[in-house]
C-alpha cells in the first residue's frame, strides 16, 4: 500500500498546486509527502466516512436490529422491483445474491477495507452473531465478553454496520450503490464495454467499483478536491494499481479520478453523465446532455 500512498500524495499536489492548503493538516501530510501521517488518515477518516451515517442513528441492540431488517426489506424490495425473485418467494439473502450475480453479471461483494484494529461494540455483536443467542445484546455484556472470550479467540472487533453476508456486510451505502446500478443497467442495457460513463460526486467510489466490475469500459469520478483522497484509498485498494489513474498522473486507465474544477475539460468523450443521491439516480445520455443545467445541478448537490 505504500505505493499507493505515494501516488495519493503526489495526485494531491497536483490538485493543490496553485491552492493555499494552510491549516488543513490532512491536505498539508500530503502535500509534503508525509506518508506515514497521510495512511493513518486514510485508514481511520475513510472508516468513519463510510459509516458516518450507520454510528450516527444506532445507538443499541435494538436500533441495529431495526436498521438490519430495514436493509432486508429494502434488498428484497428492490429485487422484486427489477423482476429477479417475485414477492411471495421464501427470501434467502445467500440465494438472493446468487441471482443478483446473474443478473448484473458480476460477483456482488461488499468489502470493508478499512483498519479494524480498534473495539467497537455494536459491530462487534453485528459480526459476531451467536453473542444474541446468548442473551449478550447489551454495552456491558458485549465489553465483558469481548475482555473475556473476544480477544484469545481472536474475534472481528471492528467494521461495517449493517446485514451479515458471506460476502461482506451491506450496509445503507452499499444497499444505494446496488440501486443505483440497477438503474443505471436498466437505461444502459449490457453495451457497457463501449461505455464511457461520468460518476458525478462521487464520493468514496462505490457506484464506481460496481461499474468497473459491470465490465464498463472507462470510468471519470469526479469529487471535491479533499474528497479524492478517499476515493483513490478506497479504489487503489480494491483494484489492480494499473486500473486506476489518479489527477496528475499520465497512465490512461479505466477509471480516472479527477476534482470537480477539471470536469468541464472532459466532457465531449462521455456516454453517460451520472450523479447519484440519496433514492434517486439520475442518468441522463449525453444525447440529452444540457452543460448549463448539469453545471447548476452539480454544484448545487456538491455544496
Amino acid at each position: 500500500m505504500n505505493k499507493a500512498i505515494k501516488r495519493i500524495c503526489n495526485s494531491v499536489r497536483a490538485i493543490f498546486a496553485f491552492e493555499d492548503i494552510s491549516g488543513n493538516k490532512t491536505l498539508e501530510n500530503a502535500y509534503n509527502n508525509n506518508m506515514i501521517k497521510t495512511n493513518f488518515y486514510l485508514k481511520n477518516t475513510s472508516n468513519y466516512y463510510l459509516k458516518i451515517d450507520e454510528f450516527k442513528k444506532l445507538n443499541n441492540f435494538d436500533e441495529l436490529t431495526s436498521y438490519k431488517n430495514y436493509i432486508l426489506n429494502s434488498l428484497k424490495k428492490m429485487c422484486v422491483e427489477n423482476e429477479i425473485i417475485q414477492n411471495n418467494d421464501q427470501f434467502d439473502t445467500e440465494k438472493v445474491l446468487l441471482k443478483l450475480d446473474k443478473f448484473l453479471g458480476f460477483y456482488i461483494d461488499f468489502p470493508d477495507i478499512f483498519d479494524k484494529d480498534e473495539f467497537n461494540w455494536l459491530p462487534y455483536l453485528n459480526y459476531n452473531s451467536d453473542l444474541v443467542l446468548h442473551n449478550i445484546t447489551s454495552l456491558e455484556s458485549v465489553n465483558k465478553h469481548w475482555e473475556e472470550y473476544g480477544i484469545c479467540e481472536k474475534r472481528v472487533i471492528n467494521g461495517s454496520l449493517g446485514l451479515l453476508t458471506s460476502r461482506g456486510v451491506i450496509s445503507q451505502s452499499y444497499l444505494n450503490s446496488l440501486t443505483y446500478i440497477l438503474k443505471i443497467k436498466k437505461l444502459i442495457g449490457d453495451n457497457f464495454k463501449n461505455t464511457i460513463i461520468y460518476d458525478v460526486n462521487g464520493g468514496v467510489g462505490m457506484n464506481t467499483y460496481y461499474l468497473k466490475k459491470m465490465g464498463c469500459m472507462d470510468i471519470i469520478l469526479v469529487n471535491k478536491p479533499e474528497e479524492c483522497l478517499l476515493s483513490s484509498y478506497y479504489l487503489l485498494s480494491l483494484f489492480n494499481e494499473n486500473d486506476v489513474t489518479l489527477f496528475g498522473e499520465d497512465t490512461d486507465n479505466s477509471i480516472l479520478i479527477v476534482p470537480n474544477y477539471k470536469y468541464v475539460g472532459l466532457l465531449d468523450s462521455i456516454s453517460y453523465f451520472i450523479h447519484c443521491d440519496g433514492e434517486n439516480a439520475n442518468v441522463v445520455s449525453d444525447s440529452d446532455f444540457d452543460p448549463r443545467k448539469f453545471d447548476e445541478k452539480f454544484l448545487l448537490i456538491s455544496a
